[in-house]
């Protein structure tokens, strides 16, 4: 079995859900009340949207350059230079042209967006935005929202000079040669980095009361904070440390990681740096994991992961190295992974004895509680797993499976009519779909790409809210054009 068939298409169904940071296939934010999705129809040259499997009225000529969104039930679309709202009833132009940035309110509702030299601020309440006064710029180079997005700062060029300012109560201040890294709602609270000239210098502060601190010297442009701004984490050559109000960054682990896998965020930034603001009241007490790039025997390359579990002490614990797949229970305490062929369970409580679980696994999909498990073997079998062994074979000759938000699995097999999509439920297999080239699982669609145009590259997207009925949504889709 090959360790994976046809591995650029996963890069290609594209659908954007948020600003996302590489994780591993379970890795996902806590659940969305919706999806929005879309896809690029070559034919018709335009961009169709969709909350889960309704399809919204409105298009947009040509593919677009992002779509973001927190919660999954609102967010902001850039195409051509334009911004647009979307949200479950449609889409909504806010600002016709130029613009070069956009960052969406961690709990919604707001975007702060560039043109070259200006920042505006969108209310959804209102329906409208204002123009920040006060901000004189050759260029725009960062933006950063608060939570609620009643406050904001925002990073400059002028001259030659990189300059800070900071949005509050309706007006602009100047805060200096800063590259503002986050702030509070009140603006009481803002964490920045020193500049020289126009670069970076790597001094991060956090200014909070008016009362300034110096949290590190060599913090690389890349952070990461809880939805109250009491704790950042960010590394430091190449290891990733934290800070908690305020105080000087400690060493967390001897590598670089991302911190509490699967909290919702939203993305700030720009040039100089990013920021995720998580929604989590705090950062520890969770799973922390890095993420590099492994290449097998053929060439194939695939995710692999150092999964750590960190407590409130800042005590990090090793839970498994070299993973090339985890599921995180909803308590954060324990992992689901796959470690060279190799299915285990860690607990955070008891890592020095994880309990392995069977060999020869490819992959598995499981409940959130880590319940409910289907593996993969490498020779294309699924099975479930019964207290501490695996069951007989469901079905055979099988590539991928997913779970779906109903407990049923979707098992593909590449060589079966062309490519067929099996539903399992309750222990038996039915196929659902043939012709199938690649499937996804949304939070309540599934997708699936069928029809390959050799000469146009192009698919034909089927579209079903159960897994079962589906339904031609988009022809002449030219995946390869997508933006996720």
């Amino acid at each position: 079995m090959k360790k994976f068939l046809k591995p650029a298409l996963a890069a290609l169904l594209a659908a954007a859900l948020m600003f996302l940071v590489s994780c591993s296939i379970k890795q996902e934010s806590p659940k969305l009340e919706h999806n929005l999705l879309f896809f690029f129809n070559e034919s018709e040259n335009a961009t169709s949207f969709y909350a889960d499997d309704k399809r919204l009225d409105e298009r947009i000529g040509g593919s677009i350059s992002n779509l973001a969104s927190v919660d999954g039930t609102e967010g902001l679309v850039l195409a051509s230079s334009s911004l647009y709202r979307i949200n479950t009833d449609g889409l909504l132009k806010i600002y016709p042209a130029a613009v070069t940035n956009a960052v969406p309110a961690l709990f919604g509702g707001k975007i702060l967006f560039a043109t070259a030299t200006m920042v505006h601020l969108y209310d959804e309440a209102a329906k409208d935005y204002v123009k920040l006064e006060g901000i004189e710029a050759d260029s725009i180079v960062d933006l950063a929202l608060s939570p609620s997005g009643s406050s904001a700062g925002i990073t400059v060029l002028k001259g030659e000079s990189m300059v800070g300012y900071i949005y509050s109560n309706g007006s602009v201040r100047e805060y200096g040669n800063k590259c503002i890294v986050a702030v509070s709602d009140d603006a009481k609270t803002v964490y920045y980095l020193d500049t020289l000239d126009k670069e970076l210098t790597g001094v991060l502060h956090r200014e909070k009361d008016g009362n300034d601190s110096v949290i590190s010297n060599e913090a690389s442009p890349y952070f990461e904070l809880n939805r109250d701004l009491t704790e950042i984490t960010f590394d430091v050559k190449g290891k990733t440390h934290i800070s908690r109000n305020g105080e000087a960054a400690r060493k967390l682990v001897d590598s670089s990681v991302f911190s509490f896998a699967g909290a919702q965020r939203s993305a700030m930034g720009g040039k100089a740096c990013t920021t995720l603001l998580k929604n989590t009241n705090t950062l520890l007490n969770g799973i922390f994991y890095s993420n590099t790039v492994g290449e097998d025997s053929s060439g194939n390359k695939y995710d692999m992961y150092d999964i750590y579990h960190i407590n409130g002490s800042l005590s990090a614990i090793a839970l498994a190295l070299g993973a090339t797949q985890f599921s995180v229970s909803s308590d954060s305490k324990r992992i689901l992974t796959l470690v060279d062929d190799a299915l285990y369970t860690v607990s955070a409580y008891n890592p020095r004895s994880p309990e392995l679980i069977a060999n020869n696994i490819y992959t598995f999909c499981c409940a959130d509680d880590l319940s409910d498990v289907h593996c993969l073997d490498l020779g294309g079998n699924v099975r479930k797993l019964e207290g501490s062994s695996l069951s007989t074979v469901l079905v055979t000759g099988i590539d991928m499976i997913k779970r779906m938000a109903d407990g049923s699995v979707l098992c593909y097999a590449s060589l079966e009519s062309g490519g067929t999509l099996f539903r399992l439920k309750d222990d038996r297999a039915e196929p659902v779909a043939v012709g199938v080239q690649y499937f996804e699982i949304y939070e309540h669609v599934v997708t699936y790409l069928t029809n390959y145009d050799e000469t146009a590259h192009t698919y034909d997207l089927y579209i079903s809210p159960n897994g079962i009925d589906f339904s031609l949504a988009e022809k002449n889709v030219l995946m390869a054009r997508q933006v996720g």
